[in-house]
């Protein structure tokens, strides 16, 4: 039974740990020069509630997270800052 656990137990960390590896492909030079922004990834939506009730007292202690009421609204990224130059970049105004 002892070494039933035993190799149970030395299975699973190895699982997990060859999982947890994700870029075995890259060593040396690649791994130390490779640029996370240039891989090509899916872009996902981003959802926020608005209109949330603010609760006071015992209910607010209570709630339980992700349970928030309230109307969906995507979050739009804007993308001109990173066109701008200079001062114009300095100054930008996200909410003008």
């Amino acid at each position: 039974m002892k070494k039933l656990i035993l190799t149970a137990t030395v299975l699973f960390f190895l699982s997990t740990i060859s999982y947890a590896q994700s870029k075995n492909d890259l060593k040396g030079p690649k791994a130390k020069n490779y640029k996370v922004w240039k891989k090509d990834k899916k872009t996902v939506p981003v959802y926020t509630t608005a209109n949330k009730k603010s609760l006071l007292g015992p209910k607010a202690k209570n709630k339980k997270p992700g349970t928030a009421k309230g109307e969906k609204v995507l979050v739009i990224r804007d993308d001109k800052r990173s066109s701008a130059k200079g001062p114009a970049a300095k100054n930008y105004k996200p909410w003008k």
